[in-house]
């Protein structure tokens, strides 16, 4: 008997060392691919200080926040529910790729005619460049880039994202140096956007891996259903996260709010770490979707592990909030360092939000929780603006920024069990949209 389990070990332990290899190997070809998202930028913030100031960068900053938000509206909140269901094989990849993409197109026409709506009309400067990002961030939410995520062509998703990557930052020098003016960043995002968009709708491959699919596709009215509460929920946490320099905006003047966007683009550079790893482990962790018991206990490990790594990162960021300060932005913007030194906190929430919400509960479809976690931040996002109104201190802001991360983080810890033990007492066959989506 002996003689015969041994083998099986052997084969179980290969399995788990190969699975772990497999992980690691991904994550490393995200980190390249997605930091490139912060890593250009960060590169690219010195000049934009020094040609801009801090009233330019405060326009640039409400420019990039909306290319966030519309990313959001185009995508719909997706991209990464689709992607565990084709890891499923729920649906037809072929059919599913092309409904979603007229799904997308639609949206995104409706992005691009209001932009062109308010350049017919005398708009203030600020809804003009912001409507520039918005068509930025719609080009590039209709690249095709989920799907090679949910086919593990992690080599791809690097081809396609730093294609846009050295297009953007080629066209910001340029612009920059030959017209310094805000207008160059919205401008360098879309040509970054389209060139992803279109390498990666020429590269993505959506077969089934030769299985048959459960069932033909999604249609466009079971899309709205399961997008409304998942985009409504990603627009809520973009509100309190990267696309927040908008609604401070409300509460700032542009040259403050150039001081607090400088911090907040450090910190959220560092945050972004937390991405290709959350990506890297999904389409496994979609495998067990149908063991929710098993799936909670692996997303809440590498929830934690994350979280403690992000901690030690807040604590080094912050003890060099000044010599950051100094080599990227220059003595014009010395304030940010003090927002920096508080703001650096949030990290280990953002990082643990992110990592809990893309492998469970995206991973089993409840977007209800989802959208509760953002409702959560972005509560108390809309609290620490009207403290920030009143007092006019970037410090109040840094803090409640770390505050409104901390609460959808610990929100988002709490519903775990509970969602898993939901999940395992429903039905087997719950019908076809019911896999993917929880209404209740």
């Amino acid at each position: 008997m002996s003689r015969q389990r041994t083998p099986v070990l052997d084969g179980g332990k290969r399995r788990t060392s190969d699975k772990r290899f497999r992980s690691l190997r991904d994550a490393t070809l995200l980190a390249v691919s997605s930091y490139a998202q912060y890593l250009v930028p960060l590169a690219t913030l010195p000049l934009m200080a020094r040609t801009l100031g801090a009233h330019g960068f405060g326009y640039a900053a409400i420019a990039t926040a909306t290319y966030f938000f519309a990313s959001v509206v185009v995508d719909f909140g997706l991209s990464l529910p689709l992607a565990a269901r084709l890891v499923a094989q729920v649906d037809d990849g072929k059919v599913l790729r092309a409904r979603y993409r007229t799904f997308r197109l639609v949206i995104f026409g409706t992005v691009v005619a209001a932009a062109a709506g308010v350049y017919l009309v005398d708009a203030p400067y600020g809804v003009k460049i912001a409507c520039l990002g918005g068509v930025a961030g719609g080009a590039y939410a209709l690249s095709d880039v989920w799907i090679l995520v949910a086919h593990r062509q992690f080599g791809r998703v690097v081809v396609a994202e730093w294609s846009g990557r050295i297009l953007y930052l080629g066209a910001l020098v340029t612009g920059l140096l030959s017209v310094p003016s805000p207008a160059c960043v919205p401008v360098a995002l879309a040509l970054g956007a389209a060139a992803t968009t279109v390498v990666s709708c020429v590269i993505a491959r959506p077969s089934d891996g030769g299985r048959k699919a459960a069932g033909d596709a999604l249609d466009i009215k079971e899309m709205l259903s399961l997008g409304v509460p998942a985009a409504a929920s990603r627009i809520l946490v973009t509100a309190y996260g990267q696309g927040a320099s908008v609604l401070y905006a409300m509460a700032l003047a542009p040259g403050s709010l150039g001081l607090y966007a400088a911090s907040d683009r450090v910190v959220r550079a560092a945050q972004g770490l937390a991405n290709p790893v959350s990506l890297a482990v999904f389409p496994g962790l979609s495998a067990q979707r149908d063991e929710v018991r098993s799936l909670a206990a692996t997303a809440k490990r590498y929830t934690l592990w994350s979280l403690l790594v992000s901690l030690v990162a807040s604590i080094a960021l912050a003890a060099l909030a000044t010599p950051v300060t100094a080599l990227l932005y220059g003595h014009d913007f010395s304030g940010t360092a003090d927002v920096i030194r508080i703001q650096a906190f949030l990290l280990p929430f953002a990082v643990g939000a992110t990592m809990v919400v893309t492998n469970f509960f995206n991973v089993i479809g409840d977007t209800r929780t989802v959208f509760l976690t953002t409702a959560v931040g972005l509560g108390m996002t809309v609290a620490t603006l009207a403290a920030a109104h009143r007092t006019g201190s970037l410090s109040v802001m840094a803090g409640g920024s770390v505050v409104a991360e901390a609460s959808a983080f610990f929100f988002a810890w709490s519903q775990v069990e509970r969602a898993a033990h939901r999940r395992s007492r429903r039905p087997a066959d719950a019908g076809h949209l019911s896999q993917s989506a929880d209404y209740s």
